[in-house]
């Protein structure tokens, strides 16, 4: 799951027209992709995982040389806790944008043992301002819009970061070594190569995964769509120390509030 539908720059501090974090400025979306098959992960989820990846996005038509040409930003992906939910065993997954920066973002939202979001709660925190929780079940009684499709719309700007590896036909795969700086030093990881190419939504790129790296193992990831070029780079991962930066108890949003 969790493929690319990214359209412009990224701008980890602005926000949707849904009120959202605006986290790689999606507009449309596009139609359903191939059959795809899951491939098991190499480390099972658990509490205390994290990567860290920074992201930066290319305008091919601008010389590199302009600022406006490159987007940055930085992703920080923790699983933070476990429930169980309906009988289900459910994590709780943490994504810090910007840590530590005055645009600084959490998102917080349950995942299944697949890695598969579950519309069931939304947690979220801008900056310094309380958190905030949004039950999408009552949500989605009160709106009439189904909860699946409200999880969707608040978190599908996240959505070229992958929980679970994942196989179209048309894939090619092979092997490749990626060098990765993580605390000043120079890392090398062995990986298997993921080859996309989606001619009709003009996208190409590469992911490459490694069994050492938590949730869906990702290194590197570098695709090109109509004018941008996007690269994500790990920048750090662990097994054990992820934690939840949200202390507070989140206030209950009513759906209704602005």
């Amino acid at each position: 799951m969790f493929l690319v539908n990214v359209q412009k720059p990224i701008d980890l501090s602005g926000r949707s027209s849904a009120g959202f974090p605006d986290v790689f400025g999606a507009e449309e979306r596009p139609g359903p992709l191939p059959p795809s098959k899951k491939v098991r992960r190499a480390i099972d989820l658990a509490i205390g995982q994290w990567v860290k990846y920074e992201v930066k996005r290319y305008q091919k038509d601008k010389p590199a040389s302009d600022p406006a040409a490159v987007s940055e930003g930085e992703l920080k992906i923790s699983i933070v806790d476990r429930v169980t939910l309906y009988e289900e065993e459910l994590y709780w997954v943490e994504v810090l944008l910007n840590e530590g920066k005055e645009q600084q973002r959490v998102i917080k939202f349950l995942i299944n043992k697949e890695g598969v979001p579950q519309a069931e709660k939304l947690i979220l925190k801008y900056g310094n301002l309380q958190a905030v929780e949004i039950n999408l079940r009552l949500w989605a009684v009160k709106t009439r819009v189904q909860r699946e499709l409200l999880l969707e719309e608040m978190i599908h700007n996240l959505n070229v970061i992958p929980f679970t590896r994942v196989l179209n036909p048309a894939d090619k795969i092979g092997e490749g070594s990626i060098a990765v700086n993580l605390a000043g030093k120079e890392t090398v990881f062995d990986c298997t190569k993921v080859s996309i190419e989606e001619p009709k939504y003009n996208i190409s790129g590469s992911v490459w995964y490694s069994d050492k790296v938590p949730l869906a193992g990702l290194v590197k990831f570098f695709f090109i769509e109509d004018k941008y070029r996007t690269m994500i780079l790990l920048t750090g991962y662990d097994l054990l120390t992820g934690r939840s930066i949200i202390k507070e108890k989140p206030r209950l949003l009513n759906f209704r509030e602005k």
